[in-house]
Parts: structure tokens; sequence; C-alpha cells
């Protein structure tokens, strides 16, 4: 972490695990395709950039199945998904 990050989140920053799960909310929250994919990946990196701040990063493998969760909501997949999931 750049030094200016890591003084300014010692000094201003705290978090908890309600904000922990409030971060996991607002990463999951809901995404309309209509809006762009670079959208869902911006949601996303906000979460995952929060997490890392706090000192509590989100795994790799976490990351991936919240955005697939949240791409799967939104029934952009859903046919891809179910011939996928069929094989």
């Amino acid at each position: 972490m750049p030094t200016s990050i890591a003084w300014f989140t010692t000094q201003y920053a705290t978090s908890n695990k309600a904000d922990h799960s409030q971060n996991k909310v607002q990463m999951e929250s809901s995404w309309n395709p209509g809006n762009g994919f670079e959208t869902l990946i911006t949601q996303i990196n906000k979460g995952i950039i929060f997490a890392d701040i706090a000192g509590y990063p989100i795994e790799a493998t976490e990351v991936v199945d919240v955005a697939i969760r949240v791409a799967m909501r939104s029934r952009i997949f859903a046919m891809t998904y179910k011939t996928w999931h069929q094989r």
C-alpha cells in the first residue's frame, strides 16, 4: 500500500464487521446490463479496493463467485449458463 494511503487509513479510517458486511452487500447489488459491463466491473472493484484498504482482502475465488452471482441475477447469461450446466 502506498505510504500516503497507509497514513490516511491509519489516521482516519476504521472499519468493523458491519462495514465489511455492507461492502459485500454493495458488491452483490443488482446490475443492469443496459448500463454496460464496465459498470459491473467498477462495482466489484470498489468492493475489492475497500476490503484491501480495510485490511480484510477478499479471496479471488470469492470475487469471481460474487461477479457470477450478480451477472446471473441479471439473467443476461441465463441460456448460456443453462447449456453449460447441462453438459
